[in-house]
């Protein structure tokens, strides 16, 4: 509803009722817009929101327990309302503030994600004794345990109009980390195979009406180096599972990844024709 005329408030619930359990699970949201015009003509926009959210089918992978196997694991989805387990939560809050239009526009975007229950498949579990290495058929919460997760993040982004040339600019910095009770000591650890810092640079020429050349570079540092689950399931039980240099299974944030650098160009041609617009890249 509108709270007042530079204020817009969104309020909202989501229930999810599960008959198997007999539950009905409740997810509160609230986001806000507020925006203001200068008296240069500039606009400044405010989002803000903050909710909970569930979960209610998920997506694992489980190792086959056979290194002589095609496939080391298999990636499964198992809607949760016929397991008796609570599904995973989290929740999450962000704020954006910008400022357009005019010759330079820009934005700051936040995020913080706090996930108190999630759900995740032990390591090693095909290897233990059990109902799993045994071939048996498997209840959910046979394979699955409750973990923790939390996230946050920050975006900045600016525009520059400068005639016929546009100049694009962005800087990415997330923080991301997992905890499951059964390795790593029950530690908050990196979340592999993400990029803590990204920058991204560009520019856009507009040639002549109609065609348009772009030259795009990105860049990503701090990459957590990690490995397959499957590595963790096949050799951590091993007599010596710190020989594997410079591999250590207790501890997998080191070393991290190479920094990666990417850079992309293209030509891009648009007309409009009676009934038809053409696009042509290159």
């Amino acid at each position: 509803f509108q709270a007042t005329p530079r204020l817009l408030l969104e309020p909202g619930v989501r229930a999810t009722w599960l008959p198997a359990q007999g539950r009905t699970y409740v997810e509160p949201r609230l986001s806000l817009h507020a925006q203001h015009t200068d008296g240069r003509g500039r606009v400044w926009d405010v989002s803000a929101a903050v909710g909970l959210y569930r979960q209610f089918t998920g997506r694992f992978d489980l190792s086959t327990g056979n290194t002589g196997t095609l496939l080391p694991t298999l990636r499964f989805w198992i809607p949760l309302d016929n397991s008796g387990m609570t599904p995973p939560k989290a929740y999450h809050a962000s704020l954006r503030i910008g400022q357009t239009p005019g010759q330079v526009a820009w934005a700051a975007e936040s995020y913080v994600k706090y996930y108190p229950h999630t759900l995740v498949v032990p390591h090693g579990l095909t290897q233990r004794p059990g109902p799993a290495s045994r071939g048996d058929t498997l209840a959910v919460d046979d394979f699955l345990t409750m973990g923790r997760a939390r996230a946050t993040g920050l975006t900045l982004s600016s525009t520059a109009a400068l005639g016929p040339v546009t100049l694009r600019g962005e800087v990415a910095w997330s923080y991301a980390r997992q905890q499951s009770p059964d390795r790593f000591d029950g530690r908050y650890v990196p979340v592999p195979w993400t990029t803590p810092l990204n920058v991204t640079a560009g520019v856009s020429w507009t040639v002549v009406a109609g065609l348009e050349a772009q030259l795009t570079s990105k860049a990503g540092w701090r990459r957590a180096a990690g490995l397959s689950p499957a590595y963790y399931d096949y050799l951590a039980g091993a007599p010596a599972p710190n020989a594997f240099t410079p591999y250590d299974l207790d501890a997998p944030a080191p070393p991290r990844q190479p920094p990666t650098h990417r850079i992309d160009a293209r030509v891009t041609y648009a007309a409009r024709l009676p009934q038809v617009e053409v696009i042509l890249s290159a």
